[in-house]
């Protein structure tokens, strides 16, 4: 997984079932899954 910071990474583990925790904000969800997907985004070459 790309780096992402702390808030981010365990608000996509505990959203994705990966970890055990309060229920995170949809925002800082969807807030962490933009910026994997554009950390991935990065480091892919095509």
């Amino acid at each position: 997984m790309p780096p992402l910071g702390e808030v981010h990474r365990t608000a996509l583990r505990c959203a994705l079932g990966f970890d055990v925790g309060p229920v995170p904000d949809r925002l800082v969800v969807s807030n962490a899954a933009l910026l994997w997907l554009r950390a991935y985004d990065e480091r892919t070459v095509m």
